[in-house]
């Protein structure tokens, strides 16, 4: 059994920085990896967890879908 942890944060350039750590973990899952830990020490999306207006995204929770789907059983986060 192998238990990885993948460090990635989301610092700028966003968007790279996420897809960068997407395919990581996707490259991990295929490799039968047991368990894969995200520690994410700067979450960019982390902020917006609730809505301010209507038809706002509520992006940290798609994020955080997004990686559960691609297998992650575990997020490491640091707020500051």
């Amino acid at each position: 059994q192998r238990d990885v942890f993948v460090v990635q944060t989301l610092g700028n350039p966003v968007n790279d920085k996420l897809i960068e750590l997407s395919l990581i973990i996707s490259t991990l899952r295929r490799s039968s990896v047991n368990r894969i830990v995200a520690v994410v020490p700067y979450y960019a999306y982390g902020r917006q967890t609730r809505k301010l207006q209507s038809r706002t995204p509520i992006s940290a929770s798609d994020v955080a879908i997004l990686w559960e789907q691609m297998g992650v059983d575990q997020v490491v986060t640091v707020d500051v």
